[in-house]
């Protein structure tokens, strides 16, 4: 068995981003892809909200099971949000996923906003010290980037077009 730990931390604001994402629109963008993740994440098809408060969510996703990383057509996860700093996805099958925001040492006025993904499960088929364990890190590593990157792209455009309030 082997555990499976990867972060990916991406820039909010690079070099000509437009327009400048502030940390309410970010959180706005990070509430709105809890219920409605298949705007944002490729694999998920259709999100159902089975319980909602201000702090918690618990959501019912549903897999596209031909995408390379989908391993059920269904999960559900439990969704706590510590505003406006993270949201916190544990799945039933004790998959641990945070999207957290933070700010770098430009500071806020500047725009200088961070926006990391963690990934943490276990694999109880995998051997340690395997070549399919260090694949599974790579395949996870990819996952983060891609979804940390098209996350940010998902909310700048919401926010262009209006449809976030921040």
């Amino acid at each position: 068995m082997v555990n499976v730990y990867v972060a990916y931390t991406e820039p909010v604001n690079p070099a000509g981003a437009s327009p400048i994402l502030t940390i309410p629109f970010l959180w706005a963008g990070l509430r709105r892809k809890v219920v409605l993740a298949q705007d944002f994440i490729k694999p998920i098809i259709n999100t159902e909200v089975l319980e909602k408060s201000d702090t918690y969510i618990k959501r019912r996703v549903y897999f596209d099971t031909g995408y390379h990383v989908s391993f059920v057509p269904q999960a559900i996860d439990d969704v706590n949000l510590y505003a406006p700093m993270k949201v916190e996805f544990r799945t039933e099958t004790g998959t641990v996923i945070n999207n957290i925001v933070s700010v770098g040492p430009k500071g806020l006025g500047e725009g200088d906003i961070y926006l990391t993904f963690t990934y943490e499960s276990q694999f109880p088929e995998v051997q340690a010290g395997s070549a399919e364990e260090e694949q599974k890190h790579k395949v996870w590593l990819a996952e983060m980037q891609k979804a940390v990157h098209g996350t940010i792209e998902v909310i700048r455009g919401l926010a262009r077009d209006g449809q976030l309030e921040g």
